[in-house]
């Protein structure tokens, strides 16, 4: 059995455990939000674009307090440029939920490709 089945097979068995962990460990609290290197990365506007909009993801409505945030570069270029080079404006940038981010990204590429050809 290698380390993927094993890992299957592992999360069908501790649902619990994963749902307890989470709830322990991935609760965001906004007051207590560590915040000091995500606001590095986004030049200051990290915590003011979830504020802007509402700590909800702008695509499916998901609550942001319950779960890990994450803030996406609309231009696509937030971490392949250098920090000082990066467009950290909050027009620039949109709250998502983790699965939302995930799959635009996934797109993006899939586009990237399909434009390669």
């Amino acid at each position: 059995m290698n380390s993927k089945e094993y890992g299957k097979i592992w999360r069908a068995n501790n649902q619990e455990k994963i749902i307890k962990w989470r709830k322990e460990f991935c609760r965001v609290n906004k007051d207590k939000l560590r915040i000091m290197d995500r606001e590095v990365d986004f030049g200051g506007n990290w915590k003011k674009a979830l504020d802007r909009d509402n700590w909800t993801c702008r695509h499916c409505g998901k609550d942001l307090t319950k779960y890990r945030p994450n803030v996406h570069h609309k231009d696509n270029k937030g971490h392949s440029v250098k920090k000082k080079k990066a467009d950290n404006s909050l027009k620039n940038l949109v709250s998502l939920c983790v699965s939302c981010h995930r799959k635009l990204h996934i797109n993006l590429k899939r586009l990237e490709q399909k434009n390669e050809l």
